[in-house]
């Protein structure tokens, strides 16, 4: 297969269906969101089915480290930010396992910093619901999917950017910044 049409199959199909059905349904929020989060799923799945048929193997190694790590993250968040931090936490883990499932299948075909270009945009912008901080949304979730896909291509480590992950994001929504709307318990 041509490797850019696996990044199409795998990354941008998920998002045109996710966008189709937000549009053709007129979802609101909470069901957008779940949409959201089964695209996120479907492109895991599609990258997952890819990189088992390249007869390679996705990086899920066991650290007890990264995971003492996630497991403080996760309870970091819900210290921080309440019960929606078990959602988030759900959310932080198919978002990165969404980006560097992507990351690790192009990286055969694909330069570094073309795979920033083609994954980066995507996830940024997909952050962009609400209107409020956008431009500091847009820089803060371009520069982190920066960084976790380099330290992904260093460490193989998901554990740890998941944990990442979790905190970045729940300081971000404990401070209004991602999601304004949602209230958190804290």
């Amino acid at each position: 297969m041509i490797p850019i049409y696996l990044w199409v199959i795998c990354y941008l199909f998920p998002v045109f269906l996710v966008l189709f059905i937000g549009v053709i349904f007129r979802l609101k929020n909470r069901k957008q969101q779940i949409i959201t989060h089964l695209g996120l799923i479907l492109s895991i799945l599609l990258s997952q089915y890819f990189i088992f048929q390249s007869k390679t193997s996705f990086p899920f190694r066991f650290s007890l480290v990264s995971s003492s790590l996630l497991i403080m993250a996760i309870i970091i968040s819900y210290l921080l930010i309440g019960k929606i931090s078990v959602l988030y936490s759900i959310s932080a883990v198919l978002q990165q396992l969404t980006m560097l499932s992507m990351t690790f299948l192009l990286l055969p075909y694909f330069k570094l910093y073309e795979i920033l270009i083609l994954i980066i945009p995507i996830y940024a912008v997909s952050h962009l619901r609400e209107p409020k901080y956008a431009i500091a949304k847009l820089f803060v979730t371009m520069a982190f999917g920066v960084i976790s896909i380099l330290l992904f291509v260093l460490l193989r480590d998901i554990y740890y950017l998941i944990a990442l992950h979790i905190l970045g994001g729940t300081l971000l929504l404990k401070n209004g910044i991602i999601y304004p709307r949602i209230k958190t318990e804290k």
